[in-house]
């Protein structure tokens, strides 16, 4: 065994990591104390340990690290935990995150919590505000799978207007993640394209009814995003 495989299973079995088994990790080591082997920062991003490798959320974790690793390259120091201004202006999210978001919030907070920002979401349907934002402190509540759209801003220059990274030197090449999220090739006709149009999360959230999907078909479709492959998820569509 490698040295360096050594010591990742060190880190991985020492009590007060409090890894979980049967979870699936995606690690950002920025820092691993000498002495206590603590891991300063994890990020948790796949909670199902028999998602499909091959299925749209699958695909979207894939955006997810892609953009992790460009917001490495940048030295921003304005973005910080508590700014939320750009949180306060409308934007569409796919299903394919809408079912990420959802899924996440099941397993960490439960119904319950579905339930409250279900109602915050009828109550707030034409508000610009994101109802996932903490007023008290201006956190994220589901910052761990947070929209693209969320992880795009104040790291591209072309999808950037806030005024406190006028001075801020951000990235010019701009990662397109339209594909598989909100555009997908047509499981049975070749060369067709199919555009599956997104919606605010309000427009989302305020579907659902007791702390559920609001139909079988809307169930199918969450269960085959991350249980089936692509070519299936887009199959359920038309089923």
């Amino acid at each position: 065994m490698s040295l360096r495989l050594q010591q990742l299973k060190e880190i991985i079995h020492f009590p007060e990591n409090n890894f979980v088994i049967d979870e699936w990790y995606s690690f950002v080591l920025v820092d691993v104390e000498n002495n206590s082997k603590r891991i300063a920062n994890i990020k948790l991003i796949k909670e199902d340990k028999h998602m499909n490798p091959k299925s749209a959320i699958a695909y979207l974790y894939e955006y997810f690290d892609k953009l992790e690793k460009d917001a490495c390259q940048l030295n921003n120091t304005v973005c910080s935990e508590g700014c939320s201004s750009c949180c306060a202006s409308d934007f569409d999210v796919s299903i394919v995150e809408y079912f990420a978001i959802l899924r996440y919030m099941g397993i960490k907070f439960g119904e319950d919590f579905i339930k409250e920002f279900s109602q915050k979401a009828k109550m707030n349907i034409s508000s610009p505000y994101c109802i996932f934002v903490n007023n008290a402190n201006g956190v994220c509540r589901i910052y761990e799978v947070r929209p693209l759209i969320c992880r795009k801003y104040g790291l591209y220059s072309e999808n950037t207007f806030c005024p406190k990274l006028k001075n801020t030197k951000l990235l010019d090449s701009h990662t397109d993640t339209y594909e598989n999220t909100i555009l997908f090739s047509h499981p049975v006709i070749p060369n067709k394209r199919i555009f599956l149009p997104p919606k605010r999360l309000v427009y989302w959230f305020s579907d659902i009814k007791n702390g559920q999907l609001p139909s079988q078909h809307m169930k199918d479709l969450f269960y085959a995003s991350f249980n089936k492959t692509l070519d299936e998820f887009v199959y359920t569509l038309f089923t």
